[in-house]
C-alpha cells in the first residue's frame, strides 16, 4: 500500500476552493493558550563545496528534515534522530557521486527498521520515461502506417494494438515461493509460455540462464545476515530480473521436475497479460494482474496482484458473474498491496452495513477508515488466501475481514508492512518514500511487523503441489462446504469464536458491524514543522484588543483601484456560470499531488469540482445550497448537509468581497508587508456580520493578491483579460492547494447532464 493520503484529508484540500460564507458565519477566534515557539532552523553550510555536492548536501537534508517533520512515530523509534544527522552528515559531504548518496541515505533510513520506508533512485524513472517516450513514438509510427494505408481509425489490425508497449511485462509468466531454501514453482500462469513449455507447481528452479538459485541465496544470506525481509521477497525479485525481460526474448529455465530429474528448458518470453497502473505520481507504474474464474457450481475465485484502481471495476464485475455463488474465495498471495482507498470500496461491496477497515494513526491525530455499504453485495461465505508476500493494502484488507467475521483466512502470516506513505521529490532525481501513519486492525492490533496470522495456517509444501493440488486453496474449500462456517449473513466477533487455536471454529455469535464512528476529540494543535533541533517555550502574548470600527481613506483608495482595474464589482457579480479548466496540485505532509481539475458553475443551483489523476480517478465535489456531496471513482462517498448558497461557496466571493466597501463596517490600513516573493498592502476588514479579515493587494500590479478570513483564505495571481475583466489563472491556499488553470469560460451554456452523479457498477444491486 502507497497511498498516499486518506480521503477525508483530500476533501479538506478540495473543500478551501469553497471559500465564500463560511468566512462571513464564524466569529473572531479567542488567542491560542500558550504554546513552543520553534527557533529558527539553519541549513547546513555549503562553503567550498561543489554544485554537485551541495545538491547532494540538499537531498540529504531535506530526507532528514522530512523524517523529522512528518515521520509517524515522533519518538523515531526510540533512535537520537539529531544524532544521526550528525554521524551521516561528513559521510554525505564526503560522497563521490549520487549513487553514493543514496547508499548513504538507504543506511540511514534502515535505522529506523519500518516498511516503505526507501530511497526510490531515478534510474526506476529514467526507464519508465524512455518507454513512455518509445511507446509514443511506437503509436505514431502505426497511426502513419495507419494513414499511409488510408484504413479507418478502427481499421487497425490486431497485432499493432498495444503488444510491443515498452512498460508490458514478458516472460514465462511464473511465480515462485521459497520453500525450505529451494526455489518452488507455485503458479503457473493460464496459457502461458512456461506452461506450454510444460512448467508445472512443485518443480524446483535450480538456475536461470546459468545463474545458480542455490548460490544466489547463500551469498546473500551472508551479505544481509539472514534478513528475513530479503528472504521474502527475493522469489519475486528472481521472477523480475532474471524469469522476466525483453519482449522475444528467451530464458534459459533448469529445473527438477517430479521425478527430481534435472531437466533444461529454454523458453521465449511472452507478453503476460495485464494493465500498467499508476499507484501516484511520485511512484513507478507496475503491471496489474486480475483473474477471476468458477471453482465449482457453488464457489467463484478471483485473484488481482495490487490495490490499484481497476480493482473496483473488475471486482465488481466479478461479483455479478458470481451472483449465485454461495462462496468467495478471494486469492491475496503475493499481492504487493496498493491504495488504501481500493480496500475499502471492495470491503463495500462485501457487506451490508459499516464495515471498519482499521483506524490510521498519525503523529498528531487518528482518524478511523469507515466503509459505507454498496448496493452491489456478495451475501455468501467469504475466504481469504493470504503468503508471506501479501503487503500492505492486501494486509488490511484480509484483516478486516477477520476481524469483523466476515470471513476467515487461509495460507501462512503476512509480511507485516503496513505503514500509509507518500513520497517526496529530491534534488538528486530519486524520491524518498516514506511512512506518514501507523495502522491499527478493528480489533486493535497493530500489523506493521507482525502482519495477519491466518484462522488456519497452512503452509506450501513441494509434494502437495506436485500432485496439482494447492493446498491452502484445498483448505478454504473445505471450510466453505462445512455447514455453518464463514456465516455469510453475520460472522462472529472475537468473543463469539470457539476453538481458535485448535485449528477448529464453531461460531455461535453474530457479526457485529462497525458502529459509526464517535464524535471525534478536538484536535490537538498541528505545530509547524520543525527544521531545526531545539525550542524555546515562549508564553504567548494576550489577546490584543479589538481595533477602532474606522474606515481608513488608504483603504478605500486601494479597493476602489482594484475594482477598476479589474473590470468592477457589477461585471464580477454578472458571472452566474462558467466552466475552468487547469491543473491542481495539493501538498500535504511535504508530498505533492498533482491532478486534472475543472470546474462548473450553473448560477446558484449548482457548482461542481472535478478532480482526476491516474492512481484514484475522479473526485466528484458538487456544492448546492443543501448539501456538500463528495463522490469518487474509488468508490468511498460523503454527503454533508449545508446552508451555504453557491454564489457564497465560489471563490469569486473573496474578490467580489474586496470591492464590496459598503459591507465592512472597519478597514484599516497597516502598510506594506513581504507575502511571499511579493509586497503587499494589507488591510484589517471587519463585516457588518461581525467577521474579521484581512485584504491583500500587490503593491507592484494592485490587483488583489489574498483574502483570509477566521477558516482560511485564498491567495490569486497571473490575472488575464476576459473581455472587460481581469481573471485570476492562478487560485492557491495556504501553501498546500494551487489552482492553474489554462482555459476559462464565463457565462457559458452548462450541459445539466454535466452535475449528474456519476454511477458505478457497484450502485446497481
Amino acid at each position: 500500500m502507497r497511498n498516499r493520503i486518506s480521503f477525508s484529508r483530500i476533501l479538506v484540500f478540495l473543500f478551501v476552493l469553497g471559500f465564500g460564507s463560511e468566512v462571513t458565519s464564524q466569529r473572531r477566534r479567542p488567542a491560542p493558550p500558550p504554546r513552543a515557539i520553534e527557533s529558527v532552523y539553519l541549513p547546513p553550510k555549503t562553503d567550498g563545496l561543489s554544485p554537485e555536492q551541495k545538491i547532494r548536501l540538499e537531498a540529504f537534508d531535506k530526507v532528514w528534515r522530512t523524517i523529522y517533520n512528518y515521520y509517524f512515530d515522533g519518538k523515531f523509534g526510540n533512535i537520537n534522530w539529531a544524532a544521526i544527522k550528525l554521524e551521516f552528515e561528513p559521510k554525505v559531504r564526503a560522497a563521490k557521486s549520487d549513487e553514493d548518496l543514496h547508499d548513504l541515505l538507504d543506511q540511514m533510513l534502515g535505522r529506523l527498521k519500518v516498511s516503505h520506508l526507501a530511497i526510490i533512485r531515478p534510474e526506476v524513472f529514467e526507464a519508465i520515461e524512455f518507454a513512455k517516450e518509445t511507446a509514443r513514438e511506437k503509436a505514431e509510427e502505426r497511426e502513419q502506417r495507419r494513414i499511409a494505408r488510408g484504413e479507418a481509425e478502427d481499421d487497425e489490425s490486431e497485432d499493432e494494438i498495444d503488444l510491443d508497449d515498452p512498460l508490458s511485462v514478458y516472460g514465462p509468466d511464473i511465480d515462485l515461493r521459497l520453500i525450505g531454501n529451494k526455489f518452488v514453482v507455485f503458479r503457473v500462469g493460464p496459457n502461458s509460455a512456461a506452461e506450454y513449455r510444460g512448467i508445472k507447481p512443485g518443480y524446483v528452479i535450480e538456475s536461470v540462464d546459468d545463474v545458480s538459485l542455490s548460490d544466489l541465496l547463500f551469498r546473500i544470506t551472508l551479505l544481509e545476515k539472514g534478513s528475513s525481509f530479503v528472504r521474502r521477497h527475493l522469489p519475486q525479485e528472481i521472477v523480475q530480473h532474471l524469469l522476466n525481460g525483453d519482449k522475444d526474448s528467451t530464458v534459459k529455465i533448469e529445473y527438477l521436475d517430479e521425478k527430481d530429474e534435472l531437466k533444461e528448458q529454454i523458453i521465449r518470453r511472452e507478453l503476460i497479460r495485464g494493465t500498467i497502473v499508476s499507484m501516484g505520481d511520485n511512484i513507478p507504474e507496475s503491471q496489474f494482474v486480475y483473474r477471476d474464474k468458477e471453482l465449482d457450481q457453488d464457489t467463484g475465485y478471483i485473484y488481482f496482484n495490487s490495490f490499484a484502481l481497476p480493482t473496483i471495476e473488475r471486482f465488481c464485475e466479478s461479483l455479478g458473474k458470481f451472483k449465485e455463488k454461495k462462496n468467495l474465495v478471494i486469492d491475496l498471495r503475493g499481492n504487493s498491496g496498493g491504495i488504501i482507498a481500493i480496500s475499502m470500496a471492495l470491503t463495500g461491496m462485501l457487506s451490508d452495513r459499516p464495515f471498519e477497515l482499521g483506524t490510521a494513526i498519525y503523529r498528531h491525530s487518528s482518524e478511523p477508515l469507515i466503509t459505507k455499504p454498496k448496493a452491489k453485495q456478495f451475501k455468501g461465505k467469504i475466504a481469504v488466501l493470504t503468503d508471506e508476500l501479501s503487503v500492505s493494502s492486501a494486509e488490511m484488507f484480509a484483516s478486516a475481514i477477520q476481524a469483523t467475521g466476515r470471513g476467515k483466512v487461509f495460507g501462512v502470516r503476512t509480511a507485516g508492512e503496513t505503514l500509509p506513505s507518500v513520497s517526496v521529490d529530491l534534488q538528486t532525481g530519486a524520491r524518498l518514500l516514506y511512512p506518514i501513519a501507523n495502522f491499527r486492525t478493528a480489533n486493535g492490533k497493530f500489523l506493521e511487523g507482525s502482519g495477519v496470522t491466518p484462522d488456519k495456517v497452512i503452509a506450501l509444501d513441494r509434494a502437495t503441489l506436485l500432485k496439482g493440488i494447492d493446498p491452502q486453496l484445498a483448505a478454504a474449500l473445505e471450510e466453505l462446504r462445512t455447514p455453518r462456517s464463514l456465516d455469510s449473513g453475520d460472522g462472529p466477533d472475537s468473543s463469539d469464536i470457539k476453538g481458535r487455536d485448535s485449528g477448529k471454529v464453531e461460531f455461535t455469535g453474530t457479526m457485529k458491524a462497525a458502529a459509526p464512528p464517535p464524535p471525534p476529540p478536538p484536535p490537538k494543535p498541528m505545530p509547524k514543522p520543525l527544521n531545526n533541533l531545539g525550542t524555546v517555550n515562549v508564553a504567548a502574548p494576550p489577546a490584543p484588543a479589538e481595533p477602532p470600527e474606522r474606515i481608513e481613506p488608504k483603504a478605500i483608495e486601494l479597493m476602489k483601484e482594484f475594482e477598476r482595474l479589474s473590470g468592477g464589482y457589477e461585471r464580477y457579480q454578472a458571472i452566474k456560470s462558467y466552466e475552468l479548466v487547469g491543473n491542481i496540485e495539493t501538498v500535504a505532509m511535504a508530498a505533492r499531488d498533482r491532478r486534472e481539475f475543472r470546474s462548473f458553475r450553473n448560477g446558484d443551483e449548482a457548482l461542481l469540482m472535478i478532480t482526476r489523476s491516474e492512481a484514484l480517478g475522479e473526485i466528484r465535489t458538487l456544492r448546492t445550497g443543501r448539501s456538500i456531496a463528495y463522490r469518487s471513482d474509488f468508490g468511498v462517498d460523503e454527503v454533508i448537509d449545508t446552508r451555504t448558497a453557491v454564489s457564497e461557496a465560489d471563490f469569486l466571493f473573496s474578490i467580489i468581497s474586496s470591492m464590496r466597501i459598503d459591507n465592512y463596517v472597519r478597514l484599516l490600513y497597516l502598510g506594506e508587508f513581504p507575502r511571499g516573493d511579493r509586497k503587499v498592502h494589507l488591510i484589517d476588514g471587519k463585516t457588518k456580520e461581525g467577521v474579521t479579515v484581512a485584504i491583500y493587494f500587490d503593491v507592484e500590479t494592485k490587483m488583489l493578491s489574498g483574502f483570509e478570513g477566521p477558516s482560511g483564505g485564498l491567495s490569486f495571481s497571473d490575472y488575464r483579460k476576459i473581455g472587460e475583466l481581469m481573471f485570476p489563472y492562478n487560485i492557491s491556499s495556504q501553501e498546500f492547494l494551487n489552482i492553474q488553470l489554462s482555459d476559462v469560460k464565463l457565462n457559458t451554456a452548462i450541459d445539466p447532464k454535466v452535475f449528474e452523479p456519476k454511477l458505478y457498477c457497484f450502485d446497481s444491486p
